[in-house]
């Protein structure tokens, strides 16, 4: 049997449609380069999204979001109803996400983060998953 450290990477069953599966948390690093503002992909099919960990960001910068059908394909802002993109507005420093507030990302695969300010370091974003 596994030993973990931590409680929280202890799988634990549940059942789904009539079979009996476990989940877990994982972590996902996504990087948006020194002199860009796109993170590469990341693929969140069988993920539920539990948070995001964001670094420190370029003063003024705050998190948009680009989704796509496939991973090649075109990458489209993520807007509400009214038009407005999906922003994330930070406080500035280390900042971790609520679940809700990425609750708009829940029906889409393939993801990219976006600042609103080109970075001038690189910089690691951690996206918390439930499998």
């Amino acid at each position: 049997m596994l030993q973990y450290q931590h409680e929280y990477k202890r799988p634990r069953d549940y059942e789904l449609q009539g079979t009996m599966r476990k989940t877990h948390v994982e972590s996902c690093a996504i990087t948006v380069s020194a002199d860009n503002d796109d993170s590469a992909v990341v693929d969140l099919r069988g993920y539920g999204l539990i948070g995001l960990i964001v670094p420190e960001l370029d003063q003024g910068s705050n998190l948009e979001f680009y989704v796509s059908e496939t991973e090649g394909g075109t990458y489209r802002q993520l807007t509400r109803i009214n038009g407005m993109a999906v922003t994330i507005l930070l406080p500035g420093g280390v900042s971790a996400v609520a679940t809700d507030a990425l609750s708009s990302l829940a029906a889409y695969r393939w993801v990219k983060i976006h600042t609103t300010e080109v970075q001038t370091l690189d910089r690691t974003f951690i996206w918390i998953l439930k499998a």
